[in-house]
């Protein structure tokens, strides 16, 4: 999956600029001047939920990011979540697993022109790993959490942010945890 990632980067480097393509604002491109970017932002389709923030705070090429994602909803609300599934005993076997994230990352962006930045940072995810279990006569199923794949884990996340428009970027990256795809859309502000 990095390979698939790398290779697309580098398809895209030398399309990189895209002035004849997008009408532009003097002075809000990136590594151009002061520009705050804040919109959406997530890990698909783990943490789809979520927000970020970009900011380059001079005529500099180095800009900052930080964002947060995290699961919609929660399998803890669902009915048939226990909290101690001992009263069960024996004849259950396990039926599916799955996990629910929290993600926060924060990093550095490099402006390569005003249309395009690498970024490269690094964070906290929290996994939350549940386990739905069935009875043999398959009559009842219940989840429960699993500790022991619980817990918080570091997490690096590379990727580019591309301008598509003088006020629009999208941002395109891969997480280390949750080991997934992540985009997003930022609204620029000069």
């Amino acid at each position: 999956m990095v390979v698939r990632f790398l290779a697309v980067l580098a398809l895209l480097l030398p399309a990189m600029s895209v002035d004849a393509q997008v009408q532009r604002t003097p002075g809000i491109g990136f590594g151009d001047g002061r520009l705050l970017g804040v919109g959406y932002t997530g890990v698909i389709p783990d943490a789809a939920a979520g927000a970020g923030v970009l900011f380059f705070p001079s005529q500099r090429r180095l800009g900052l990011f930080g964002e947060g994602k995290t699961t919609w909803g929660t399998l803890r609300d669902e009915p048939s979540f226990v909290e101690d599934p001992v009263a069960f005993g024996p004849g259950i076997s396990r039926l599916r697993k799955e996990d629910e994230w929290t993600v926060f990352n924060a990093g550095i962006l490099l402006a390569l022109n005003p249309d395009f930045a690498l970024l490269m940072g690094g964070g906290l995810a929290q996994r939350t790993r549940f386990v739905e279990f069935v009875d043999v006569a398959e009559e009842f199923s219940f989840l429960v959490e699993d500790p022991e794949k619980s817990g918080n884990r570091a997490n690096a996340v590379v990727g580019f942010v591309l301008r598509v428009g003088s006020q629009v970027a999208l941002r395109f990256g891969m997480e280390s945890d949750p080991r997934m795809i992540s985009l997003g859309g930022y609204f620029l502000i000069p």
